[in-house]
């Protein structure tokens, strides 16, 4: 799968099943070649095989939050998915289309499927159990796990019962509707209410004999309950789907609805959920999810499927230092049953962090935003302010307050006080403003006429005088140093005074300049080779000079400073560390050394080497200062 990124009322949403999925028939070489392909690169699989043949119906997670069972066609089919591993633990084929299930136990050891030829088909951690059969084809079933009952609702007045702890049928519900088409369990009321075609909402007392509590018209008669939801937070909160897209929030105290949510779309509504914890609700039918607020009904953001969706989930996630498997929050992560191959999922990070077994999920989004986000997008209401400027504004105060955001050199501070305080600080900016413009376009349209050539610009005239020699100033790209004011020099400088002390008439002296350069240059007792490196080191301090201290000159002032005289053959008088132990004094005279002198001061193999009573001598240099001399000295 791969993750596409939308944007409903500023509110993002991850689709993360758009893009190709990987063929299971795929030979291994073939997926080798893939390796090449970007958009098979960055797919992303929430869970390993999270599709079917032609289309899926049903989707619920198990209570744990360890598993997520789906089913579909052709043919029917359920899988099983273990999240802790992300890929498929197990499928069975059914023998009938599910039209619901339930989840009898909270891994998937317990499971009771409701076929569309009035099965009841029960299948435990091995697989297939029993079956039996309903007088009339169902449409919703519900679990009431305190009396092990389950109830379905069918194409009749009446709700079946079957007690899974007697092993029999129970006498149903007598209801007033002609059919009843939704199901919801209250746990905490004890409760089970019906929904009906007839716009009614019974509810029914089930704790000891069954009986009708409380009857709920809801809306228009003409429009049948497609939906029911309770809210596991507040359990005096139900909220009602109808078949023409409307949602009515209830407090089963009252018969009048606290808000009412129209989905304008005509579709019946046939997921409802609740955030926990939060405000919001969601609500969906087979084209869209709306997120709305239960309190005001105002619209968060909206969910777009590619395909008719079936049923949603909103998938659960254990909460921080929780250790029990009652307590969940919601997530922000959304599975969704529909028309199409694979299932579709969306994540909102709105709603929800992403549950433990999909938390990538969070770090791949927070990396999206990064990658996408720009600075200018950030700080487009904002103006970037030095501190300078907030001294000349008078908002040198305003440091270390909300109103200023600390950013490298300065400050950025919203764009709308910045208006505010330059309108008061400086009354007249929009006139002068208004006159600099007026100037431009006199100045443009002047531009057009013929005129004289001007030798020199208005603009560092005498920089232009003393640079009317140098080609690179000629360039069209140094134009602006001659047009723009903003390229002024600015003579009363430090940085100008330094180069030219007495104006561009004459540039200041190089600081590094040698002022006694021919001092020693003519000794005749220094030695050639120490004068030879002398003037290779002089030679490129001049070459450094020249690449840095005087083009910066010559864009400040326009004037080549003088460059001291470097003679070829510089000779400087230097004492080694021989001649001053010798004790050799500067000015005079360095003594010859005689032959035996010389003869003393060379290593013991140069001497036998160049000895004249020695013969047949041969030298062999063995490394590390080693030397192997092999001589036979004369009789």
């Amino acid at each position: 799968m791969a993750m596409k990124a939308i944007d409903s009322r500023g509110v993002k949403i991850y689709d993360l099943c758009v893009g190709k999925t990987l063929p299971q028939w795929l030979s291994e070489r073939n997926r080798r070649s893939l390796r090449k392909d970007i958009e098979y690169r960055r797919r992303i699989e929430l869970v390993q095989d999270f599709y079917f043949n032609s289309s899926s119906q049903r989707i619920k997670v198990s209570n744990d939050g360890n598993y997520i069972f789906a089913t579909g066609t052709y043919p029917p089919i359920v899988k099983c998915y273990d999240v802790r591993e992300l890929s498929l633990k197990f499928e069975r084929h059914l023998d009938a289309e599910v039209v619901q299930f339930q989840l009898l136990s909270d891994d998937y050891s317990k499971i009771v499927f409701l076929g569309n030829d009035r099965t009841l088909s029960f299948h435990a951690a091995f697989g297939f159990h029993h079956k039996l059969r309903i007088p009339k084809f169902g449409r919703d079933m519900s679990f009431n796990p305190g009396q092990c009952e389950v109830y379905i609702s069918a194409s009749s007045s009446e709700v079946y019962r079957v007690n899974l702890d007697l092993g029999r049928f129970m006498s149903p519900l007598e209801t007033k509707s002609p059919s009843v088409n939704v199901l919801e369990y209250l746990p905490e009321l004890q409760l089970l209410a019906c929904g009906g075609e007839d716009s009614t909402v019974s509810c029914w007392d089930v704790r000891a004999k069954p009986s009708q509590s409380g009857l709920l018209n809801v809306l228009d008669e003409s429009a049948e309950i497609t939906a029911l939801k309770h809210d596991k937070d507040n359990s005096l909160s139900l909220a009602v789907g109808t078949g023409d897209g409307r949602v009515a929030l209830y407090d089963l105290r009252s018969s009048k609805p606290m808000v009412v949510k129209e989905h304008q779309h005509g579709f019946p509504i046939t997921f409802i959920d609740f955030q926990t914890p939060g405000d919001l609700i969601l609500t969906g039918d087979k084209k869209v999810i709306k997120v709305w607020d239960r309190h005001t009904g105002q619209p968060f953001t909206t969910i777009e499927a590619q395909a008719d969706m079936n049923e949603v989930c909103l998938v659960k996630r254990k909460p921080q230092n929780s250790y029990d498997n009652v307590s969940f929050d919601t997530s922000g992560l959304l599975l969704a049953s529909g028309e199409m191959e694979r299932v579709m999922s969306f994540y909102v990070p709105e709603l929800g962090p992403a549950p433990a077994w999909a938390s990538f999920l969070d770090n791949l989004t927070e990396e999206l935003e990064e990658t996408n986000r720009k600075e200018e997008d950030l700080y487009e209401n904002y103006k970037f302010v030095t501190r300078e400027e907030l001294k000349a504004l008078g908002l040198w105060h305003l440091i270390g307050t909300p109103m200023l955001r600390a950013y490298m050199h300065g400050y950025f501070m919203d764009m709308r006080l910045y208006h505010q305080v330059k309108a008061v600080s400086e009354p007249q900016a929009f006139e002068q403003w208004r006159k600099s413009k007026i100037k431009e376009k006199i100045a443009a349209k002047n531009a057009q006429r013929i005129k004289p050539k001007k030798k020199t610009p208005k603009v560092n005239k005498e920089l232009a005088q003393r640079q009317q020699s140098n080609p690179d100033l000629k360039d069209n790209r140094f134009s602006a140093l001659f047009e723009d004011p903003d390229f002024q020099v600015d003579q009363e400088s430090e940085r100008f005074k330094q180069v030219y002390p007495s104006g561009y008439g004459k540039p200041s002296d190089n600081p590094g300049q040698d002022d006694d350069e021919n001092e020693g240059s003519e000794d005749e007792y220094s030695d050639d080779n120490e004068s030879d490196s002398k003037h290779n080191q002089s030679s490129k301090d001049l070459e450094e000079f020249q690449k840095t201290v005087v083009p910066e000159a010559e864009t400040m002032g326009g004037v080549r400073p003088k460059l001291p005289k470097v003679k070829k053959k510089l000779k400087v008088q230097t004492f080694s560390d021989d001649a001053t132990s010798s004790g050799i004094i500067p000015g005079k005279k360095k003594k010859k050394k005689s032959k035996r002198e010389k003869e003393e001061s060379m290593p013991v193999w140069k001497r036998i080497r160049d000895g004249e009573d020695n013969k047949d001598v041969s030298t062999k240099f063995l490394g590390a200062g080693n030397v192997e001399v092999t001589f036979t000295p004369k009789e």
